[in-house]
């Protein structure tokens, strides 16, 4: 069957039964040059081990099969268990809720390529980023609603840059690889998406206690993120705005900066400089 024709597609739902649920936010992605994007940007190897989150009728699955993935499939709905089983009986397929699924196979070096439900994207990513797995997959590239993807993508100096930016690039390099309109998906969604695609560091320059206390320290400064930060930081640290300014410039830093201007190393500097 052509998976990327939505009569085939609804054709067969209608064998097995079931239509597109809601309630677990299946929104199907036809679109093959997104489908392509989201396939070749991860650099899939054949016979490289690739986890997908809800795989739905299996229309990426395909496409990750077709590059020779070995696709660990995760999915939640039983009905779509049921299409997957008759269409891909060589699938590792997984039934349950990833969240709980996910660490007791992520032992071993993989990938993740999801269009995943948009409800589970915040838990999803800090699952394999933030030490919920016992091992850290080496690139994540997923579906997510259009301005999540450019918040998490900003760079410095940008508008949309804020704390979860600099959370989730303090962890991985992460980028936008591909545009994706709710044109693209059936039934369209209200919103456009983006695949965004993030390198994960094997290394990271803080350990995990520090980590947290770093965390903590960002968000803090980002809640006046209209303000200079020399005025944010004096308030936080108990200090005078001109010894804050002569950090500053013992750091490279101007002493009119904002927040959302400064890029990951420079925020580790600051915070480096106060510890």
């Amino acid at each position: 069957m052509n998976r990327l024709d939505p009569e085939a597609l609804k054709l067969r739902l209608k064998q097995a039964g079931v239509w597109s649920k809601k309630s677990f936010g299946q929104h199907f992605l036809i679109d093959e040059k997104a489908l392509l994007a989201m396939v070749e940007t991860p650099n899939i190897q054949p016979g490289e081990r690739v986890f997908e989150i809800g795989p739905g009728p299996g229309v990426l699955t395909e496409k990750l099969l077709e590059a020779g993935a070995a696709v660990t499939a995760f999915e939640a709905d039983p009905d779509m268990v049921k299409i997957l089983l008759e269409d891909f009986p060589m699938l590792n397929l997984v039934q349950g809720n990833a969240l709980t699924t996910i660490p007791r196979l992520a032992t071993e070096h993989y990938k993740v390529v999801a269009n995943i439900p948009y409800q589970i994207t915040t838990p999803l990513i800090a699952l394999f980023l933030e030490g919920g797995v016992p091992r850290l997959p080496e690139s994540i590239t997923i579906l997510v609603q259009k301005e999540v993807g450019e918040r998490l993508a900003a760079p410095a100096r940008t508008g949309e840059r804020g704390f979860l930016s600099v959370l989730v690039q303090y962890y991985a390099d992460v980028s936008i690889a591909a545009q994706v309109p709710n044109s693209s998906f059936w039934p369209a969604p209200e919103v456009d998406s983006v695949v965004l695609h993030m390198v994960v560091k094997p290394v990271r320059p803080l350990s995990a206690d520090q980590e947290k206390d770093f965390f903590r320290y960002v968000k803090r400064a980002f809640l006046g993120r209209r303000k200079q930060l020399k005025n944010v930081m004096g308030g936080m640290r108990g200090v005078s705005h001109a010894e804050i300014a002569e950090q500053f410039k013992a750091l490279g830093l101007s002493e009119n900066v904002r927040a959302q201007e400064l890029t990951e190393e420079e925020w580790l500097k600051l915070y480096n400089a106060h510890v």
